[in-house]
């Protein structure tokens, strides 16, 4: 760098006196502390971390780039304050959320922790751990500055309830699996042994009327044991190449559909099957009962009269069949709404009591490498069950 000045004698410019200055050092330190910058946020990237700095008396929030890119925002669609953090924190969360921050700028705590869910700009919900700490204070002893860091944990959190999922599942299917063999043979008993006592009596329809509803209970409890048999996995499906239409159109002509219609007549029923559907391999019996599941819990829940709809289809990327059942009975409340295949779930809506039947659903699909889920729409409740096409089609 050089500094310049003219050197005037008697008016005229005879010279020009400078000083060099060597910024070979400077320019190297500015070039290092750019590169560690731009080294810090990739490290930050990778470890989906982001920084925070917030000016706790003006509410101004600051953030480095990597808390924009994890949520998809550009940096001039958020506002650098507090309260833009605040609103698209999830509303159950953030109770919590401010309990976890006032409680720190009160000094009742160290620092604070907090783990929260924040919409990101298409919608999703993705859950961050954040750190802080009250870095200032003035001479009142006021906060007035903190800093901290984000740490998105979506992809742990997913992986933390696959594998507490899997294993509620093991145990279940253990304690299931031992409760319907001890059961087994005792259904098979009070299945028997009415058709023994009719061989001793004559023409009284009192104790034949007893005799058909033991009948009819030991029916169902059988029906129970084969419910727990299969959610226990210790029945392997039978896999075979099937068309998802014929297993529908088979149900639809099934005594068990036919009982269904006659038991609800003010439940209007319709299908809408899928022309040229993919073939997927399939367990027949498994699947026939996995669409009656579907069909009995939304008839159950309309009170009255109303509407089921069951169709199917192809998942926009063409790797699923799609078997969808809607129907505009009770909604179903928002946090139910990841509990409803879970075995006996009782939530707070009598729609959410179900019993084995959607978790068997879940089970007949996951035993097909498929998945399950339940959407809340604004005219009704929307089950969905995906069963993949295999690759070679």
């Amino acid at each position: 760098m050089i500094y310049s000045l003219p050197v005037v004698r008697d008016g005229k410019a005879i010279g020009v006196r400078g000083i060099l200055i060597d910024n070979t050092e400077r320019e190297r330190a500015l070039s290092e502390l750019k590169l560690s910058r731009e080294r810090l946020e990739l490290a930050l990237l990778s470890a989906n971390e982001a920084i925070w700095d917030w000016n706790i008396k003006t509410g101004e929030l600051t953030h480095n780039g990597v808390w924009f890119d994890l949520l998809g925002y550009e940096r001039n669609e958020l506002e650098n304050h507090f309260r833009a953090w605040e609103s698209i924190v999830h509303p159950e969360d953030r109770p919590e959320f401010e309990d976890a921050i006032n409680n720190h700028l009160k000094g009742r705590t160290e620092k604070f922790q907090i783990e929260h869910r924040i919409k990101t700009k298409d919608g999703e919900w993705k859950t961050f751990l954040t750190h802080g700490k009250v870095v200032e204070r003035d001479v009142n002893n006021q906060p007035r500055r903190a800093i901290g860091t984000h740490v998105d944990i979506t992809e742990e959190k997913r992986m933390e309830e696959i594998l507490i999922e899997s294993e509620k599942r093991a145990l279940l299917g253990r304690l299931a699996g031992g409760v319907a063999n001890e059961l087994k043979n005792i259904m098979t008993s009070i299945e028997a042994y009415p058709d023994l006592i009719e061989r001793y009596i004559e023409n009284n329809s009192e104790i034949e009327e007893y005799l058909a509803r033991i009948r009819e209970a030991g029916s169902i409890g059988k029906n129970i044991v084969s419910d727990l048999i299969h959610l226990s996995h210790e029945q392997q499906p039978d896999l075979f190449e099937i068309d998802l239409n014929s297993i529908l159109f088979d149900y639809i002509r099934s005594n068990s559909f036919r009982i269904l219609r006659e038991e609800n007549p003010a439940v209007q029923i319709e299908f809408f099957p899928e022309r040229g559907l993919p073939l997927i391999k399939g367990d027949q019996a498994r699947l026939t009962k996995c669409i009656e599941n579907l069909i009995k819990n939304s008839v159950d829940a309309i009170d009255i009269e109303g509407d089921v709809r069951v169709s199917l289809g192809i998942s926009e990327d063409g790797k699923y069949v799609v078997l969808e059942v809607f129907d505009d009975g009770r909604s179903i409340p928002a946090e139910d709404v990841h509990h409803l295949f879970e075995p006996f779930y009782r939530g707070r809506s009598p729609r959410t009591g179900s019993g084995l039947r959607l978790a068997l659903v879940k089970s007949t699909v996951e035993d097909h490498d498929g998945y399950v889920k339940a959407e809340r729409k604004k005219d009704g409740n929307c089950f969905l069950a995906f069963f993949p096409v295999p690759e070679n089609r």
